[in-house]
């Protein structure tokens, strides 16, 4: 086997062209059999297979740098980088992360998790770069879903403006991209690309140097050549930005894309640049297929983007189906808007994974579906709510903290019905620390008039959204987790309600939010075994904290339990309601610590963090006698 024996990019340099095109059936096997048993994001890596093994072929990492955009896409970089074994050997599956991280390779120079970033960071290491006085290549690989994002395009923008050497790899898997069609225009991109144009350019500039006047003379013909571009290639936005655009090419072809690539390397044509010249951003347009290699993956690449584990053969997911919070909320979205006809839903690129599938499907005049682009979404929210309908925005909680200018600006400070699905609240496992959701709980409560709802299960949160949506009038949030809810079923929240009980005891109160309670309740009987007698007290409005209520309670010391990092959650402001009242009263807290949770399975980060019902439960036994 060819994948065994790369150890290193330049392993990969050493194959022929025939054993690059068998490294690549290897890749794809390799990765069919992790991620049917580990679970990830199949889809998208499958259709990187040959791009990312050119990029190897034709680039020398890690001196010249790779970034790559939202990096779920990365798999195949880290097996061709040194990491082949952790996507070899089942006993290794959990060493590397879903995503680039420089803390596994020096060959990743990321974490990366969000997306429309990498141009943004590519500019900043080719600026570097060139203040260093090195020399080395800077590649940004962006999909065409992330040039949605408004970040990109600010990348895109400045790096036209740049004159510098950068190379933007877009990977084009749902011809999102406007492009020339048609012979001419595939003719010109070949022609572009050849190494006798390239020769030809410079020879031609080179001349023109020699010649007095001549330099006026190249940018003179430089304007009149990319203005016969646009002309011949109307729409074409990169050209326009100043970069110099090759493609489209087929990402799959690994002989075309090579050659692509090496082209874009060995280019340094001049760009005109705010009158200066210099060596400028080219843009290489690959056409790829979600899901490259394996049918069902290729018929059905969203659920095949990031999924569980599943049968290899059938492609048919294993274990077994639970109603999710994201399902509940989608749901009860269908039942609202059914009732309702100014109930709107709006994501960013996530309807499938925010459950409005069947919202989309029922209600597609109100269903805007804006792609990677959470501020626009807000603000478009607030719009919405303006003109007198309904606007709930459902977004993962990681990705709503790149709205919070909009979240702060365009709707709490108007004060509009806006309401706030946030999926994906608390930990989310494998996915790790660039998208945990452990911070929205602190941002959200920042902001003036912003209600803030946590619900335990599954009918507390369906009986939140419909008060949120049919009786309150301001912005208010409704955050939830990933997967299903725990032992605890029930719903004895109502409206204005900000303390439910769940056990009373007298030696420790126990408080907490959202789905947690279910390890403090099973904590509370830990501690009862040892003769400790808890009271575990819940907060599904996270606004106002009742700390009277939560004395009246309990007479013993205060724990504060909450899935969030510290300083993000609730814990120092209820703390200090709690001391405005009773200053002797000891308060103490549990949560996830005060830096990124790193990734895993969630079981094992609560334990990890002490959030786990043992760990809770030892938490108490330690801090009680502390205060006899």
């Amino acid at each position: 086997m060819y994948i065994e024996k790369i150890d290193s990019p330049k392993d990969v340099k050493r194959l022929s062209v025939g054993q690059l095109n068998g490294l690549a059936g290897e890749i794809r096997q390799a990765l069919l059999a992790k991620l049917s048993a580990h679970g990830g994001h199949i889809g998208p890596n499958l259709g990187m297979v040959e791009a990312a093994i050119a990029l190897h072929y034709v680039f020398d990492s890690p001196k010249d740098k790779m970034v790559y955009d939202v990096s779920h896409q990365s798999y195949v970089h880290k097996m061709l980088t040194g990491r082949n074994a952790a996507f070899l050997d089942p006993a290794r599956y959990d060493e590397v992360s879903g995503y680039t991280n420089p803390l596994e390779s020096e060959h990743d120079f990321f974490t990366v998790g969000h997306t429309s970033t990498s141009v943004s960071l590519a500019c900043g290491l080719a600026k570097a770069r060139d203040l260093k006085g090195d020399a080395e290549n800077i590649i940004a690989v962006i999909g065409d879903g992330s040039l949605s994002g408004g970040e990109a395009y600010e990348g895109l923008s400045n790096a036209g403006e740049m004159g510098t050497n950068l190379i933007v790899v877009v990977n084009d898997n749902e011809m999102s991209i406007s492009r020339s069609s048609g012979g001419l225009s595939r003719h010109l991109s070949r022609v572009r690309s050849s190494q006798n144009y390239l020769h030809a350019k410079r020879y031609y500039r080179t001349i023109l140097k020699k010649i007095p006047g001549g330099d006026a003379v190249y940018k003179a013909s430089s304007r009149l050549k990319n203005r016969l571009k646009q002309i011949i290639m109307p729409g074409n936005m990169f050209e326009n930005m100043g970069i110099t655009y090759l493609g489209p090419a087929d990402g799959h072809d690994l002989p075309g894309i090579t050659a692509l690539l090496a082209a874009a390397k060995e280019m340094r044509e001049p760009v005109l640049v705010s009158g200066t010249d210099g060596v400028g951003t080219k843009l290489v347009h690959v056409i790829t297929r979600k899901g490259c290699g394996y049918p069902p993956a290729q018929e059905d690449p969203t659920r095949f983007h990031g999924i569980g584990k599943f049968d290899p053969a059938t492609g048919k997911s294993l274990g077994e189906k639970t109603a999710s919070f994201s399902d509940s909320f989608g749901q009860t979205m269908v039942d609202l808007a059914a009732q309702d006809r100014r109930v709107c839903a709006i994501t960013a690129a996530m309807s499938a994974g925010t459950g409005l599938t069947a919202f989309a499907h029922r209600f597609p005049e109100r269903t805007f579906d804006v792609g990677i682009a959470e501020e626009h979404a807000i603000s478009m929210a607030g719009g919405l709510a303006k003109q007198g309908m309904i606007p709930v925005a459902a977004i993962y909680s990681t990705f709503l903290q790149r709205s919070y200018d909009q979240i702060m600006q365009d709707i709490c400070l108007m004060h509009l019905h806006v309401v706030l699905a946030i999926d994906r609240a608390g930990l989310v496992g494998d996915d790790g620390p660039t998208h945990h959701g452990v911070f929205d709980v602190g941002f959200l409560r920042q902001m003036p008039g912003m209600l803030i709802l946590a619900p335990a299960s599954l009918a507390e949160q369906q009986k939140m959204l419909r008060w949120a949506i049919e009786e309150y009038d301001g912005p208010v949030a409704v955050r939830y987790p990933r997967g299903g809810q725990g032992s605890y079923t029930g719903s004895d929240w109502e409206p204005g309600k900000g303390l439910c009980c769940h056990r009373a005891g007298t030696d420790v109160a126990l408080v907490t939010y959202g789905t947690l309670v279910n390890n403090v309740l099973d904590a509370a009987e830990l501690l009862e075994h040892s003769g400790i007698h808890a009271c575990v007290l819940r907060l599904p409005e996270l606004r106002e904290l009742p700390a009277g209520e939560i004395l009246a309670r309990c007479s013993g010391p205060v724990v504060i339990v909450e899935e969030a990092c510290t300083g993000s959650g609730i814990r120092e402001a209820l703390a200090w309601n709690i001391a405005a009242l009773e200053p002797d009263r000891r308060v103490y807290g549990i949560d996830l610590g005060p830096d990124f949770v790193p990734h895993g399975a969630a079981d094992r980060l609560y334990a990890l963090r002490g959030l786990d019902s043992a760990a809770i439960a030892e938490y108490v036994r330690r801090v009680i006698p502390d205060e006899d």
